[in-house]
Order: C-alpha cells, then structure tokens, then sequence
C-alpha cells in the first residue's frame, strides 16, 4: 500500500524509428551477468522485456507454428528483448553495437531488428502470453497471480527463480512472462 502525494510529468521526444534485440539464453544466470552490464551502460535500451521456456513450451503445444521460424529449433531458457529509441540514429546504433558486443562475447544468439514488419515479428514472442492465457488444458486454464511487479534489474533472475520453485513446491506449472510491455525508463536503472 502506497500513498503518491505529489507527481511529476514531463514529455520526452518521440523516437518512431526503433531497434529491437532479441538474446536468447540458455540459463537465467547468464541472462543475468547481461542485464548487470547493460544497466551500466551510458546509453541504456529503453525497454526491457522477457519471456521464459515454460511460457514458450505451453504457447509451442497450442500453437505449435507460432514462434518456430522466430525462436528456432533451440531451447532458451530465457529471451530478453531490448529496445533503442533514442532521436539520433547515431547513438541508437552505437548503443546496439555495444549491446550485441556483449552477447558476441559471451556467446548469446540473438537477433537485432530495425524495420517495422521484422519487429513485429519478434514481438509475436514477446506477446505469447495471450495465447497462453485463452489455453486450456484439460480444463485447466491460465491464471496470472502476479498481476503487477516491478523488481529491481539486478534482482529479476532471483526473483523469477524463487517464484518458479514456490510454484513447483505447490504443484503449479509456471510460465514466466510479461503480460502487458513493461518499459524500464532510463531514470529507473
């Protein structure tokens, strides 16, 4: 429970040209290390997103084509996407390049998008989760319990490892993913 006692509004330049990256990982851990550099970074993405195997797996048995040209015949553990925004196209790339030097180095696949029709198709991952939530399995259906958090960069792996075992510990088939784009402003990291 909170009280806002006083809010601050301010506008920011409106960028339509944007970059998408999508790093698939093969364990949280890893996806981790990522994340503690890039919020680092002077130039950070403007939006950080995440989708999870679990998620991937009950979107692959409802719909099985969906994702299979955009994510592979790999496994990943976890997809993170980042997105660029800023006005100038010269810091826009300069910020990917240093993002995707990262993941050369630490041997991530990933993917980087800049036309319209392409990130849209790296964001039918990024929002599986409708299909998730109108699958039924044996009667069973999808119910998000955590509505809404925000949980600090640098503890989000430890935070999604501790819920995936309180939901194995309860029986619970977890899928880990955002439900509605959450953007992680450059004030916030």
């Amino acid at each position: 429970l909170g009280l806002v006692s006083e809010v601050t509004l301010r506008t920011e330049a409106y960028a339509p040209h944007t970059t998408l990256v999508m790093a698939q990982f093969s364990d949280y851990t890893k996806a981790q290390e990522i994340l503690d550099k890039v919020v680092t970074f002077s130039d950070k993405p403007c939006g950080i997103d995440f989708v999870d195997r679990t998620a991937l797996q009950t979107v692959d048995e409802s719909s099985p084509a969906l994702l299979r040209d955009i994510v592979g015949d790999g496994d990943p553990a976890f997809i993170l996407f980042f997105e660029y925004d800023d006005i100038a196209e010269r810091t826009q790339k300069r910020s990917v390049k240093k993002l995707t030097k990262l993941l050369d180095h630490q041997q991530v696949t990933y993917r980087v998008e800049t036309e319209s029709d392409l990130k849209d198709e790296l964001s039918r991952v990024r929002n599986a989760s409708t299909t998730i939530l109108s699958h039924n399995r044996e009667r069973a259906k999808a119910l998000p319990f955590i509505d809404d958090a925000v949980v600090p960069v640098d503890k989000l792996t430890g935070f999604l490892t501790q819920a995936q075992q309180l939901c194995e510990s309860l029986g619970m088939k977890t899928a880990l993913l955002v439900f509605d784009r959450s953007v992680l402003t450059k004030d916030w990291m």
